[in-house]
């Protein structure tokens, strides 16, 4: 994201909402393989470019592979994680889809109730395959264009 925004021409930044460890939901155990009951980091913020909202992130992560606490800094997620783990982030499925309205996020995306979203979805996986990063990035469709090279082998 912070690269999509730079290459703009605008200045990425990050604002925190929330940083919470808590009990995985199903859902959360399912995607990333987890024991019941088990702990999570989730983080919530937003990605801003030039100090306005673009994406909306919540990223959620076993706490015994990283707690929230080690994640201050504007960086990247991945690369923030990647500094706590003995492990490289290989690489992430991921899907899009175009959603309407959800007043929560579409406030704090300074969005109308008629604007579209763009959200992705991501699975996070380390080069052994393991289910790493959690992912949920909603953008302001009407701020964001994605451009996919498909290379046939």
């Amino acid at each position: 994201i912070t690269k999509m925004i730079e290459k703009n021409g605008e200045v990425a930044g990050t604002e925190f909402i929330s940083l919470d460890e808590e009990v995985a939901t199903l859902k959360d155990i399912e995607v990333l393989n987890l024991e019941k009951d088990a702990y999570i980091s989730v983080i919530e913020r937003v990605r801003t470019a030039n100090g306005e909202p673009v994406v909306y992130c919540l990223d959620k992560i076993a706490t015994d592979l990283f707690a929230c606490s080690d994640y201050r800094s504007n960086s990247s997620i991945l690369s923030a994680i990647e500094s706590k783990v003995e492990f490289k982030i290989t690489h992430a499925n991921t899907s899009i889809e175009s959603i309407s309205y959800e007043p929560y996020i579409s406030e704090i995306l300074n969005s109308e109730p008629d604007d579209a979203m763009m959200l992705l979805t991501q699975v996070h996986y380390n080069e052994h395959g393991t289910p790493v990063l959690y992912s949920l990035n909603y953008f302001k469709s009407s701020l964001v264009k994605f451009r996919i090279t498909r290379n046939r082998i």
